[in-house]
């Protein structure tokens, strides 16, 4: 096997089952007070690149720009603003900024759906505000969220998750189909 077949075969392995070098997630404050993260382990090991991103988002932004990506060699990293919250994934699998932009949406709309909506209220009135105390033990959940992502196709291809029916529920569905398609219809996905 030549080298690079082998560091490509060592980066999948790596990629695939997610841990050093592969697909990492950060959500922090507008203050670099990191909220989440998904593979450094405790958010308090990630203050320092926390601080960093919000400077350079920050730096971006007081240029009147706003950072979506970054390409650096066969890193891409994905970057998504939302008020006082700043999430980014980086990727070195070769996952799209597109995918990555993706991951970060749902990571977004997880996090609300936890936190509510309210929470850009409580940034305005304390920038500084420690988010991780409200989050609880949702940590896990997340984790599992973004896990799932990646082993489902259906973040990917941003289409509805396969549902898992029995045999004869899928005879039923076909038959009333079948029964009520129109005529010059040929097929079609539901």
């Amino acid at each position: 096997m030549s080298d690079q077949a082998q560091a490509d075969s060592h980066s999948d392995s790596l990629c695939s089952s997610q841990v050093r070098g592969g697909r990492h997630l950060l959500v922090l404050s507008s203050a670099g007070k990191p909220i989440f993260s998904l593979q450094h382990g405790d958010e308090t090991s990630v203050a320092d690149l926390a601080a960093l991103v919000a400077a350079i988002v920050s730096f971006v932004q007081r240029g009147g720009d706003e950072i979506r990506h970054v390409r650096a060699g066969a890193t891409s990293l994905a970057f998504l603003v939302r008020g006082p919250l700043y999430l980014v994934a980086s990727s070195s699998c070769g996952d799209t900024v597109p995918y990555l932009s993706r991951q970060l949406a749902a990571l977004h709309a997880q996090l609300l759906s936890v936190l509510t909506s309210k929470v850009e209220e409580v940034f305005a009135r304390n920038a500084g505000f420690d988010l991780r105390s409200l989050l609880g033990g949702t940590d896990r959940a997340l984790q599992r969220m973004l896990r799932g992502a990646t082993s489902s196709p259906s973040l990917l291809l941003q289409a509805p998750p396969a549902m898992r029916a029995p045999p004869a529920l899928r005879g039923e569905l076909t038959r009333r189909l079948r029964r009520n398609r129109p005529g010059p219809l040929l097929f079609a996905v539901l």
